[in-house]
């Protein structure tokens, strides 16, 4: 019977795309710990004004580093793909300092934004900024986990650096009444983050030709580092636009709400991840078929995996934020059901197939399109529609710059419907606009 483990062991990878279940798994996990902290901090946290304190600190840390972030991990894999055995073993040192420098910079940021904004809490800024610094370099860690198929060890990575950074943050928080304690215990996490990965990717052994890699890798990143950076900072944008014009309470619903639903954002961007690298792989071959062809029956499978969960959430949405959040922000779930229509947008894997043919600049018009049309009507919708108008814009601006990605793939002779299961999309779309008007 031992002996036949191994080899039903192989049979269960060769079936499934063990690459991707793994990143998937991963991502739960971390996303699972912010909805967590999310959670336990509405239900055991009396004081408003803290909660909104945290937010803050995770809306300014993340308005300046997520664009990076994101950029660099949607294209390294990819460009990983591209390299010598030289450039492979050097890859992940690359992404570590190019995420240091950017981290600093970073973490400049936010310390400055805490001075000269925050006053009395000027401090927990400052925490904050040193817990940005050391956390964005461990980012190389999870990638280069990944592509060396360490599934096991990226698992146990996220359970011990996003799992117990809950307890580790909320207990002193709730014990001491203080968040700068929960931010000290947070900042040890951090620090020994940081650590392990300078041991894991031997940043300070074999430098040379390092910064030549580092050059070339900005050069091939930097349009989608930068289209994130134009796109992506309207989710900000728009959470500042509530902040500003509506009450400390509306902004703690909008936080709490607009959370896409973690699941959806993982499976999504780690299929459009893991594809991107097959497609890019298989045109290095010259034989990008068979790619493309399971790139379209596994986008169909995701849309029967997640439409359905975002139909019964539709429908009992209000029932669980009143089990999860308590009353105080129950009316959470008219946002959070707006925002599942972003799942329609996300079920849509243009930026799959682009990344995967090497085009990366026409990010930036997409995305210029995205800010312009979600920050004109988050500004235009807010004073009459209040949260749903903000969410609203939210939906309209991914759609545009989706459908704009779709007319982009056909001018660069690219048939995107031909890669795409139109008819199953369309009767989930149509399902889950029932389903909205029917929840409310």
């Amino acid at each position: 019977m031992a002996e036949l483990i191994p080899k039903y062991l192989g049979i269960i990878r060769r079936k499934t795309n063990a690459q991707l279940l793994a990143w998937q798994g991963f991502n739960f996990i971390k996303y699972s710990a912010v909805i967590i902290t999310a959670i336990l901090m509405a239900r055991l946290v009396p004081d408003l004004e803290v909660i909104k304190s945290y937010e803050n600190l995770l809306l300014i840390a993340s308005a300046v580093s997520f664009f990076f972030v994101s950029g660099l991990g949607q294209t390294v894999i990819p460009f990983y793909e591209g390299q010598d055995i030289t450039g492979k073993n050097s890859m992940f040192k690359s992404l570590f300092y190019v995420l240091f420098t950017l981290g600093s910079l970073s973490c400049f940021f936010i310390a400055f934004y805490g001075f000269t904004y925050s006053g009395d809490n000027s401090s927990n800024y400052l925490l904050f900024a040193l817990i940005t610094l050391l956390n964005i370099p461990s980012f190389a860690t999870e990638n280069y986990l990944l592509v060396h198929k360490k599934h096991l060890q990226l698992f146990a990575w996220g359970v011990a650096t996003y799992l117990v950074q809950i307890p580790v943050f909320l207990i002193p928080l709730l014990v001491f009444d203080s968040l700068q304690i929960g931010l000290f215990d947070m900042l040890g996490i951090s620090i020994l983050k940081f650590i392990v990965t300078c041991h894991r990717l031997r940043v300070y052994t074999g430098l040379a030709g390092l910064k030549k890699q580092m050059i070339t890798f900005l050069k091939y990143s930097w349009p989608v580092v930068l289209s994130f950076l134009i796109g992506g900072s309207y989710a900000y944008l728009n959470a500042i636009i509530v902040e500003h014009e509506l009450s400390s309470k509306d902004f703690v619903l909008y936080r709490y709400g607009a959370r896409e639903f973690p699941l959806f954002l993982i499976i999504a961007n780690s299929f459009s991840l893991v594809y991107s690298a097959k497609i890019a792989k298989g045109i290095k071959n010259n034989n990008p078929e068979n790619a493309l062809k399971a790139f379209k029956l596994k986008s169909t499978k995701v849309m029967h995996q997640l439409f359905p969960i975002a139909i019964v959430l539709m429908l009992t949405s209000k029932v669980l934020f009143e089990l999860f959040y308590s009353e105080v922000y129950t009316d959470s779930y008219i946002v959070f059901n707006i925002m599942l229509f972003l799942l329609v947008s996300r079920m849509l894997f243009p930026q799959t197939l682009l990344f995967g043919h090497g085009l990366t600049k026409i990010f930036i018009y997409a995305s210029s399109l995205e800010l312009i049309t979600g920050t004109t009507l988050s500004l235009a919708l807010v004073s009459d529609y209040g949260l749903a108008g903000v969410s609203l814009a939210m939906i309209a601006a991914f759609l545009a710059e989706k459908i704009l990605l779709i007319v982009i793939c056909y001018r660069h002779k690219i048939q995107f419907f031909k890669h795409l299961s139109l008819k199953v999309f369309l009767i989930y779309f149509g399902l889950l606009i029932g389903c909205f008007w029917l929840a409310l």
